[in-house]
């Protein structure tokens, strides 16, 4: 579907939250430091419920936008607004 595009595989985050021989493990510095940011969101969450952390975007639940985790950093998104967009303007031809 090419207006989900951008969408998340089931096991992506594998690479980033494990180092398993599976999974090879980060290999850039920046790739390196998503998978610390990665990992603080989990852990905070195993933690305490809550993936929002000291030094962290916040995660805001019940709210369109959804944060961003790539190789830029984590940056606010929002999801329904870019595809909503993208959907109308795909029914113009």
């Amino acid at each position: 579907m090419p207006y989900l595009r951008q969408a998340s595989l089931n096991a992506s985050a594998l690479r980033y939250l494990f180092h398993a021989k599976e999974y090879p493990g980060p290999r850039t510095p920046e790739q390196r430091r998503l998978a610390e940011q990665m990992v603080r969101y989990w852990t905070a969450f195993a933690r305490t419920g809550d993936p929002n952390g000291p030094g962290s975007p916040p995660w805001l639940p019940g709210v369109a936008q959804r944060l961003d985790i790539g190789p830029g950093g984590v940056r606010p998104f929002s999801f329904t607004r870019q595809h909503h967009d993208e959907f109308w303007r795909s029914l113009r031809g």
